[in-house]
C-alpha cells in the first residue's frame, strides 16, 4: 500500500495533458490532499495510493453512459474517492488522523495557487479543494460519532483520536478545522449531540484521580475557544445536573467534577524502603528514625502537586467563563455543589460518624482553592486596584438564592421563630430569661423598626450580579462548607486517634500475655488498626492540603475581604460615608436591612479562619502564625468587624456568634500565647491606632462577660468559662494601654453595670478555685494510693492500678485547667483592684461581703488546717504555686483595705474568717518574698483591723440575742437589714441576698419565674419592725464586753463549704 500524501509534488501539468479520466491537476490534487490517485502514472510519480478498482468502475460507467468524462467536483466523485480510500485502503494511524492530515494538506494546497499556463484553472481548483475539505469534515463527523465504522490499525480512533488532537493543537489539529466542523454540525443541527458525545469521551479519559490532566485541560480550553461549542457544552449533563446527582457522585460522574477531583492515596506515604508512614503514624511502635523528615517531604510534594493542578484548572475555568452560557453553567454547577453538601454542616456527618451523600473533603478543598484564585484580584485589598475591585462586591448576592439555596440559612439578625429553634428546650428557665431580655430590648427600641425575618435584601430574584459578586458569594459558601466541617472533624479525629492508640496498646499487651482471649484480641487488633489507619490517612491528607500556607494565606485574604465588605455595608446602612464604620453603636437595622439578612456564616467563617490562621506557620520555628504575618491594614479590618459586631446584639442575634468574635480577637489578634509575646508592641500599636476600638472594645468585653451567662443554651454553664477566659486575656492585654485603661475606668463609673461584671468574676473565681482545690485533693489521694508499694498487686489489683493511673492523669489535667482559670481571674482582680478609680464597684454593699467571703475561703485553704491536702508530688505539672497564689490574695486584700467597710465584711464572714490564718499568711509572705514589703505591711495592718472588727461584731451579735424568725432571711437565716418582697412568689428576702442571686440568675429562687432587680418591692412595714427591734435590743443590752480572741488551735476546725455564688 502506498504512503499518505507527501509534502512536495511536481508542478501540476508537467507530465502534460490529462489522464483518461481526470485532468492531471485534478489527479495531482487527489494525491496531494488525500494521498490517492485514479491514475497509475500519477500514482507512481506522487507515490500515492492507486485506486485501480475505482478507476475501473469509473471507466465502466463512462462506457455505459457516455458523456464528457469525469470531473473531480461533480457527481460526488470526491465522496467516492474518500470512502474508497477509508474503507478499501485503511490509512495507517487511524481514520481520524488521516482525515485531519488530509484537511491540513487541503489548506496548504489552497495557499499555493496555480501559476503560468495553469492559472486559468485556479478557480476550479479552489472549488475542488473546498469540496474536498467539506467531504473530509463530513466523514470526520461520521467517523467520530460512529466508532468502529471503519477498519483501523490505530490504538485509538474516532472521537478519542479527536480529543488527542485537541490536546496537541499545534501538531495534530489543522488550523481552521474546528471552525469548519462547527459550521458543518450546525448546518446539520447536530452540534449538540456531537458535543455531548465529545464531553463523555473527555470525561472517560480521566480514568483515575490524580492523573496528569494537562492534556485534558488543553483540549477543553481549545473547545471553549469556540463559542458555539462552549454553549453546547453548557447544555450537557456534565453541567446541567440531574435530580439524581448527589454530593457523593458529583465529583465522579461529571466532567467538571472530575477536573476538581483530588486525592492523596495511601501509596503516596509508602517510602522506597517499604516503610509505611500511615502505619507508623497510627502505631508509634512501627516508627523509624527519620520518618518525620520523610513525612514532611511528602507533604510538601503533595502541596506542589495540588498547586500545579489548581493553576492549570484555574486557566481552564477562566476560559470557560468567557462564554456567557458556559459561564452560567459552571457557576450553577458550583452552586449546586454547595446545595448537595449542606449535610456537611451536621456534626455527625462532618465527624464521619454518619453516612451522607456528600463530596470528599479533598474535592471540596480543590474547588475552594480554585475559587480563591478567581478572587485574588479583588481580595488584594492592600493594592489600589484590588480595593477598587472589592468595592464591586454586592453582598445581596448572598441573600438572592441565585446560584445556591438560601432557604435554610440562619441570618445575622435571627427572627423570633429561628431563635426559638436555636434555643434548647432542655433548659426552659434559661430560655425564658433570654426571651425576656430580648423582649426588653424590643420595647426599649420603641418602634424603631427592627426586622422580623430579614430578607428584603434578597427579595429581588431578577437582579443580576457582576462577576466579582458571584465569585465572592460562591467562595464564601464553599469556604463555609469546607473549612469549618474539616476543622471540626480534624479536632474530633485527633481525639479519636489518641483513644484508639491507647486501646491498641492495651490490646497488644493483652494478646502478648496469651490465654484464652489472645485470639480475640488479635482479631480486634486487626480491625482497630485498619480503622485507625483510615483516620490517620485522612489527617495526613488534611495536613498536606488544608494546613498549607499557600491555601491559608489567600483564605485569610478572602476572609479579610468578607469582614471589610460587611463593615462597609453596615456603614452605608448607618448613613456613614464608609467603607469603614466611623461610629458605633450602629442604629437598629431597618426592615430591609441587607446586613441583618446576611447568612450568619459570613461572620462565623471569619472567626474560624482567623483563629485557624493564627496556628498555621510558614516557619514553625518562629512561632508566628500566618495572621501575625498579615499587614497592619488587614489586622485593622478584622479588628473593625469584631468591635462593630461583637457588642451588637441587634445585628448579630446569636450570642454564641458574638462569643466567637471574642474568641477570634483573643486568639488571632492579641498576644495571649507566651510564644507570641514578641509581637506585643506591633499589635498594641494597631489597637492604639483605632479610635473605635479604644472607645468601645473594653466596655463591650465587660458586657460580654455578663451576657454570656444568659444564652439559653443547655451548654451555657461550661461554654461561658472558656469565653470569659478569652475575654479576660484580652482585657489584660488592653489594661497596659492608656486609652483602654481610661475607657475601663470610665466604664466602672456606671456602678450598676460594672457590678454585674464584678459579680461574674467573683462567681467564676469561686467555682474554678474550689474545683481546683477539690481536684488537687483527689490527685493527692491517688498519688498516695499508687505509692503504696506494700499492696498485693494481684491481677485484679493491677487492673485497679491501671484505672487509678488513668484517673490520676485525667484528674491532673482537670486540676491544671481549673487552676489556669482561677489564676487568670485572681490576676484580673489583682490589677483591677490596684486602680483606685475602679475599686468602688467592688466595694458596693452588694459585692463587698462576697469578695470578702471568697478571699477568706481561699486563704483558709492556703494557710488553714487543710493546707496539707495541697502538698502533692510534681506540683509543677499542674502549674500549682501556692506561694504565688497566696501573694496574689494578699495583694487583693491590701488593695481593698483602703475601703472603710471591707475589714468589717471580712470579719463578719463566720464560715471562713480566722485571724490565725492571716498571721500565718504574713509569716509565709515575709519568708518567700513573693510580694513587695509595702504589700506585706498593708496586708498585716489590714489583718489587725479585721481582728478588731471581728471583736466588735461579736459583741454586737451578743447584744441582739435571738432573732425572731420573721426577721430572718428564708435562704441564709440571717437577720434582714433591708427586706424586699419578690412579686413573683410573694416571699420576703434581704435585699443584699436577693440582689446577689439576681446578678447571676434572673429567676425567682422559689419558683424559677423570671425576676429582675428592678421588680423588687420594698417591704417598708417589715423594715420598720426590724429597725425598732434592733434599737430595743441595743437599748436593753447596754455596751457589753468584747469576746476573747480565738485560741491558736482554732486552725484545727474543719473548713467550711465554699461561699455561695451570686
Amino acid at each position: 500500500m502506498a504512503s499518505d500524501p507527501v509534502a512536495a509534488a511536481p508542478p501540476l501539468g508537467s507530465p502534460g495533458g490529462t489522464t483518461d479520466l481526470l485532468q492531471t491537476w485534478e489527479d495531482y490534487l487527489l494525491s496531494d490532499v488525500l494521498g490517492v490517485s485514479i491514475s497509475a502514472r500519477v500514482s507512481r510519480v506522487k507515490e500515492s495510493v492507486h485506486m485501480a478498482g475505482l478507476e475501473q468502475e469509473l471507466r465502466d460507467e463512462l462506457s455505459e453512459n457516455g458523456g464528457e468524462g469525469v470531473q473531480l467536483t461533480k457527481g460526488g466523485l470526491l465522496d467516492r474517492v474518500l470512502v474508497t480510500r477509508i474503507s478499501s485502503y485503511p490509512p495507517s494511524g487511524g481514520v481520524v488522523q488521516y482525515l485531519l492530515r488530509s484537511y491540513d494538506a487541503a489548506k496548504r494546497a489552497a495557499s499555493t495557487p496555480l501559476r503560468g499556463k495553469q492559472a486559468a484553472k485556479e478557480e476550479t481548483r479552489q472549488e475542488a479543494l473546498g469540496v474536498a475539505r467539506a467531504a473530509i469534515v463530513t466523514y470526520f463527523h461520521l467517523t467520530a460519532t460512529n466508532p468502529g465504522i471503519w477498519a483501523s490499525d490505530a490504538e485509538v480512533d474516532g472521537m478519542e483520536a479527536f480529543v488527542t488532537a485537541l490536546q496537541n493543537p499545534g501538531i495534530g489539529l489543522p488550523r481552521g478545522f474546528v471552525e469548519h466542523l462547527v459550521r458543518h454540525l450546525m448546518e446539520n443541527e447536530e452540534l449538540g449531540s456531537f458535543v455531548g458525545v465529545l464531553m463523555d469521551v473527555i470525561a472517560d479519559k480521566i480514568a483515575e484521580p490524580g492523573q496528569d490532566l494537562t492534556g485534558v485541560n488543553l483540549a477543553l480550553a481549545n473547545l471553549c475557544a469556540q463559542k458555539d461549542i462552549a454553549r453546547e457544552m453548557a447544555a450537557t449533563h456534565h453541567f446541567q445536573l440531574s435530580e439524581n446527582v448527589t454530593g457523593a457522585t458529583l465529583f465522579s460522574d461529571t466532567l467538571l467534577g472530575k477536573l476538581f477531583f483530588h486525592n492523596i492515596p495511601r501509596e503516596a506515604f509508602v517510602l522506597d524502603n517499604g516503610s509505611n508512614l500511615v502505619a507508623s503514624q497510627a502505631d508509634p511502635e512501627l516508627a523509624r528514625p527519620g520518618d518525620m523528615q520523610q513525612l514532611d517531604r511528602i507533604l510538601r510534594q503533595q502541596r506542589v502537586v495540588a498547586e500545579n493542578g489548581s493553576a492549570a484548572l484555574h486557566g481552564l475555568v477562566r476560559t470557560m467563563l468567557k462564554e456567557p452560557t458556559l459561564r452560567d453553567a459552571v457557576l450553577n454547577w458550583m452552586g449546586r455543589a454547595c446545595d448537595l453538601n449542606m449535610d456537611k454542616l451536621k456534626t455527625a456527618v462532618a465527624h464521619g460518624m454518619s453516612e451522607a451523600n456528600v463530596s470528599p473533603d479533598l474535592c471540596m478543598l480543590s474547588m475552594l482553592r480554585l475559587l480563591l484564585k478567581l478572587c485574588e484580584p479583588f481580595s488584594a485589598l492592600d493594592s489600589p486596584k484590588g480595593a477598587k475591585l472589592a468595592a464591586k462586591v454586592d453582598l445581596a448576592f448572598m441573600t438572592s438564592g441565585l446560584r445556591f439555596s438560601v432557604a435554610k440559612d440562619d441570618r445575622l439578625a435571627l427572627s423570633g421563630e429561628k431563635l426559638d429553634r436555636w434555643l434548647d428546650e432542655r433548659n426552659l428557665a434559661r430560655i425564658q430569661q433570654f426571651q425576656a431580655r430580648e423582649e426588653a430590648e424590643r420595647e426599649a427600641k420603641a418602634g424603631s423598626g427592627a426586622p422580623g425575618t430579614p430578607g428584603g435584601a434578597g427579595a429581588d430574584d431578577g437582579k443580576s450580579f457582576g462577576t466579582v459578586s458571584e465569585f465572592f458569594g460562591l467562595t464564601s459558601r464553599v469556604a463555609h462548607l469546607t473549612v469549618n466541617p474539616i476543622l471540626s472533624r480534624y479536632r474530633h479525629v485527633h481525639r479519636v486517634i489518641e483513644r484508639m492508640q491507647d486501646e491498641l496498646k492495651k490490646r497488644k499487651q493483652a494478646a502478648a500475655g496469651g490465654g484464652m482471649n489472645a485470639a480475640m484480641h488479635t482479631m480486634a487488633i486487626a480491625t482497630l488498626t485498619a480503622k485507625l489507619q483510615e483516620h490517620v490517612l485522612w489527617s495526613l491528607q488534611m495536613n498536606a492540603l488544608l494546613f498549607n500556607p499557600d491555601l491559608v494565606t489567600p483564605l485569610l485574604d478572602f476572609m479579610r475581604l468578607q469582614a471589610y465588605s460587611i463593615c462597609a455595608a453596615a456603614a452605608r446602612e448607618a448613613g456613614q460615608p464608609g467603607p469603614h464604620v466611623a461610629s458605633i453603636p450602629l442604629p437598629p437595622p431597618p426592615d430591609d436591612s441587607l446586613v441583618a439578612a446576611l447568612p450568619d456564616h459570613v461572620v462565623e467563617d471569619v472567626t474560624e479562619v482567623l483563629t485557624f490562621g493564627s496556628h498555621v506557620h510558614v516557619n514553625p520555628r518562629t512561632h508566628r502564625g500566618l495572621v501575625d504575618e498579615m499587614s497592619r491594614d488587614a489586622k485593622e479590618d478584622f479588628l473593625q468587624l469584631i468591635v462593630v459586631f461583637g457588642g451588637a446584639p441587634k445585628h448579630v442575634r446569636n450570642p454564641y456568634l458574638r462569643a466567637r468574635l471574642i474568641e477570634a480577637l483573643a486568639i488571632g489578634l492579641t498576644p495571649t500565647d507566651e510564644k507570641r509575646r514578641g509581637g506585643h508592641a506591633e499589635l498594641a500599636a494597631i489597637f492604639e491606632a483605632s479610635p473605635l476600638a479604644a472607645a468601645h472594645l473594653a466596655p463591650m468585653l465587660l458586657r460580654f462577660f455578663v451576657d454570656i451567662e444568659f444564652t439559653g443554651s443547655h451548654t451555657q454553664f461550661y461554654d461561658k468559662f472558656r469565653y470569659r477566659r478569652l475575654a479576660g486575656s484580652i482585657l489584660e492585654f488592653l489594661w497596659d494601654m492608656a486609652p483602654y485603661r481610661a475607657t475601663l475606668v470610665e466604664a466602672s463609673r456606671d456602678v450598676e453595670f460594672f457590678v454585674g461584671f464584678v459579680n461574674m468574676i467573683v462567681n467564676d473565681t469561686i467555682y474554678h478555685m474550689d474545683e481546683a482545690l477539690t481536684q488537687i485533693k483527689k490527685v493527692k489521694d491517688l498519688q498516695t494510693r499508687l505509692a503504696d508499694a506494700t499492696h498485693d498487686w494481684g491481677n485484679p489489683a493491677e487492673m485497679r492500678r491501671e484505672r487509678d493511673e488513668q484517673l490520676l492523669e485525667q484528674t491532673t489535667n482537670h486540676a491544671k485547667s481549673e487552676l489556669e482559670q482561677a489564676n487568670g481571674l485572681t490576676h484580673m482582680l489583682s490589677y483591677l483592684s490596684a486602680e483606685p478609680a475602679v475599686r468602688e464597684p467592688f466595694m458596693t454593699d452588694d459585692m463587698r461581703s462576697r469578695i470578702a467571703e471568697m478571699l477568706n475561703y481561699f486563704l483558709l485553704h492556703l494557710t488553714g488546717p487543710r493546707q496539707t491536702d495541697l502538698r502533692i508530688n510534681n506540683m509543677e505539672e499542674l502549674d500549682f504555686r501556692p506561694d504565688e497564689m497566696l501573694a496574689k490574695l494578699a495583694t487583693i486584700y491590701a488593695n481593698f483595705s483602703a475601703n472603710d467597710g471591707f475589714a468589717a465584711s471580712v470579719a463578719s464572714d463566720q464560715r471562713s474568717y480566722n485571724p490565725a490564718y492571716f498571721s500565718k499568711a504574713v509569716r509565709v509572705l515575709r519568708r518567700t518574698g513573693k510580694v513587695s514589703q509595702d504589700v506585706v505591711d498593708r496586708f498585716e495592718a489590714f489583718a489587725t483591723a479585721a481582728d478588731a472588727e471581728a471583736q466588735r461584731l461579736a459583741a454586737e451579735e451578743e447584744d441582739l440575742g435571738e432573732v425572731p424568725e420573721e426577721f430572718l432571711d428564708p435562704l441564709t437565716y440571717e437577720l434582714m437589714r433591708d427586706p424586699v418582697r419578690l412579686p413573683t412568689s410573694n416571699v420576703t428576702m434581704d435585699r443584699a441576698n436577693i440582689k446577689r442571686h439576681l446578678l447571676s440568675d434572673h429567676t425567682d429562687p422559689f419558683n424559677r419565674q423570671h425576676l429582675t432587680i428592678d421588680m423588687l418591692e420594698d417591704d417598708v412595714e417589715l423594715k420598720a419592725k426590724i429597725d425598732a427591734w434592733i434599737a430595743a435590743q441595743k437599748a436593753k443590752s447596754g455596751a457589753g464586753g468584747a469576746p476573747p480572741a480565738p485560741a491558736d488551735d482554732a486552725m484545727d476546725v474543719a473548713p467550711p463549704e465554699p461561699p455561695a455564688e451570686g
